[in-house]
């Protein structure tokens, strides 16, 4: 059977995106798909997705948010969708909330589902940098390549909100105080929440983390390390607990705080200062486990000093054990 074909034209359903799309103020589910043809972006105006919006990427595409309102009214029958045009993750860029993106100007997400991004410097299915936009409600962040949300100085509200099974992190925070309300996040590769310093001191509120790599992590033991605002319910993680990364402690003395749920090294924490001593105090009530071949060392031979206090009670021991 043998077939010619001439002057045929193929239709896409949906409607094509590319460019600056202030002059656009509404997007439809009749009008869905949207399909972003190269990256898009909001710099002025309000701009509402309906219930049942769908935006679809394409290949290293992304949504760049400025000093622009975006509104997502999805429902929890409908809701509004930013994803890649297939099931593969890491292909587009994320959105992105920039600095320009709270200045006299607001933004809300509710019942919307952000996927499969991570592609690029975003490395997350949301991005946002020196901002407290957007307020997410109800919201599904998840199969990212990546972060589900990185924050840099960013302090975004996140209420009733899932950020599950993304490749690295739930939450990456960089000197960022975000506030967790009735979140999960959970099934992440890495941890449910990742600190880069305690510069960032998030807030829990009746918030999980279970199910991920690690509970919180830092990548440095050479921080003060405070409890966490909130007591998250921490549960099932392959690490349970605040895991740190191995390395020296030095500078200026640190202090591990009391907290609930137990210090898990994963590598040799080394207390050292050159021509003099650093101190790390362990506050009493402490658990520290370390995984095998981990130690805690105090001083390293040719003039670097450390100092140990870990000074329990009776009723509030300190111990060092093994992770397992």
């Amino acid at each position: 059977f043998n077939s010619t074909f001439s002057d045929m034209t193929l239709t896409t359903p949906g409607t094509q995106l590319s460019g600056n799309l202030n002059a656009t103020t509404t997007f439809t589910q009749a009008l869905s798909p949207y399909w972003a043809t190269s990256d898009i972006s909001f710099t002025a105006g309000t701009h509402t997705f309906q219930a049942g919006t769908t935006v679809l990427f394409l290949p290293g595409t992304g949504l760049t948010v400025s000093q622009a309102n975006v509104v997502c009214s999805g429902t929890a029958v409908d809701s509004v969708k930013f994803m890649y045009f297939t099931n593969e993750k890491g292909q587009w860029d994320g959105i992105y909330f920039d600095p320009s993106s709270d200045v006299g100007v607001s933004s809300q997400f509710t019942y919307t589902v952000i996927s499969g991004a991570g592609y690029g410097s975003n490395n997350a299915n949301l991005y946002c940098s020196e901002t407290n936009e957007p307020l997410l409600t109800r919201c599904n962040i998840r199969y990212a390549d990546g972060h589900g949300v990185r924050l840099n100085s960013a302090h975004i509200n996140m209420n009733n909100c899932l950020l599950r099974a993304n490749m690295e992190n739930g939450a990456y925070l960089n000197n960022s105080n975000p506030t967790f309300v009735s979140t999960t996040l959970s099934y992440n590769t890495g941890a449910g929440v990742f600190l880069t310093s305690s510069g960032s001191e998030p807030t829990y509120s009746t918030s999980t983390i279970s199910y991920n790599g690690y509970g919180m992590r830092y990548p440095s033991p050479n921080f003060t390390i405070l409890p966490p605002n909130g007591s998250p319910t921490m549960t099932n993680n392959t690490h349970n607990g605040i895991a740190i990364d191995g390395g020296d402690i030095d500078g200026s003395n640190k202090v591990w705080n009391s907290i609930s749920y137990p210090y898990i090294l994963l590598g040799t924490v080394r207390l050292a200062q050159y021509g003099s001593y650093v101190r790390l105090t362990i506050e009493p009530g402490n658990t520290v486990k370390a995984i095998t071949g981990v130690q805690l060392q105090i001083g390293v031979s040719g003039s670097w000093g450390g100092e140990l206090y870990a000074i329990g009670t009776a009723d509030s021991l300190i111990t060092f054990t093994s992770h397992n």
